[in-house]
């Protein structure tokens, strides 16, 4: 053989390897288009359930507050009725529990001294822990109108 018969045959492989690789890439596109194709395909199908899925979610995420599983508004509620004494010598007339954690309530007492317990008690509660404030107080006995507010933290836990 020549050497003009060997730059030949190089050339031929190279051209024959240059085409099996083109061939290789080309197929890998078209298997990539199909793939992408099918993938389009199946999203249509299925469009129009995920959006009436993601329209569902939205109104739960809306909505959640509303159906607190913890049932934390109540337990607040529970709390600060168990602290005011039974008697009735201090009641409340507004309460307001705002986030699920700051509670605001105004009432009358009877007295200055059964108000003071009342906050007292509210302090010892772990949730609560000496974080009650006091607002204005305004009369005198028997009717001396009130507001406090504290945040609820569950576990007791303190921010610092």
């Amino acid at each position: 053989m020549t050497l003009s018969g060997i730059r030949v045959q190089r050339l031929q492989r190279a051209g024959v390897l240059a085409g099996v690789v083109a061939v290789l890439v080309g197929g890998a596109f078209l298997v990539q288009q199909f793939m992408l194709w099918n993938l389009q395909t199946k999203w249509g199908g299925m469009k129009k359930n995920v959006s009436q899925v993601q329209t569902v979610q939205a109104r739960i995420l809306q909505f959640r507050p509303w159906c607190d599983d913890t049932m934390r508004s109540l337990t607040i509620l529970r709390r600060l009725t168990e602290s005011f004494p039974e008697d009735g010598s201090v009641t409340a007339k507004t309460l307001e529990i705002r986030d699920l954690n700051t509670v605001t309530c105004t009432g009358v007492a009877r007295d200055y001294q059964a108000l003071l317990k009342t906050v007292e008690r509210l302090r010892a509660l772990p949730q609560v822990q000496n974080e009650v404030s006091l607002g204005q107080t305004r009369g005198q006995s028997p009717t001396l109108q009130f507001s406090f507010s504290f945040v609820w933290r569950d576990g007791g836990q303190h921010a610092n």
